[in-house]
């Protein structure tokens, strides 16, 4: 996240208290917070694949987790863009669809290792054993 003082808004209060922000701080400002994101983004999904191959070297239904780390990755120049183009609302979009697709994603990894250990998901319905 960019330093409050490098941020704009659209009152321009920031502005007021801290005087005007350099605008080449601003640039190089962005760009680290580009560079780390992106970073970051790569990072994740790197573990998440990592992930994926020790849950399939044990023989765990993996085929959900690939196609939510599918849908991850398709994320990936969006994301790239809007940081790129500096356009706060696409980031926000994009931010708000990774959020959903990683928690997504980490409900998978839960569920297939349940599955793999015999242990019924709390969304299965519990059987009632006859008396």
């Amino acid at each position: 996240v960019l330093p409050t003082a490098a941020a704009s808004t659209a009152s321009g209060e920031q502005a007021g208290k801290m005087g005007k922000v350099d605008p080449a701080l601003k640039d190089d400002l962005w760009t680290v917070h580009k560079d780390y994101r992106l970073k970051i983004y790569d990072l994740h999904v790197e573990k998440a694949g990592a992930v994926i191959t020790v849950l399939e070297n044990h023989q765990c239904d993996v085929s959900g987790l690939n196609t939510v780390l599918g849908e991850i990755n398709s994320q990936r120049d969006p994301l790239k863009d809007a940081l790129e183009n500096r356009d706060r609302d696409a980031l926000k979009t994009v931010n708000k669809e990774l959020k959903d697709l990683w928690q997504e994603f980490r409900r998978g990894v839960r569920d297939s290792i349940r599955a793999c250990a015999g242990i019924q998901s709390r969304e299965e319905p519990v059987e009632q054993a006859e008396a």
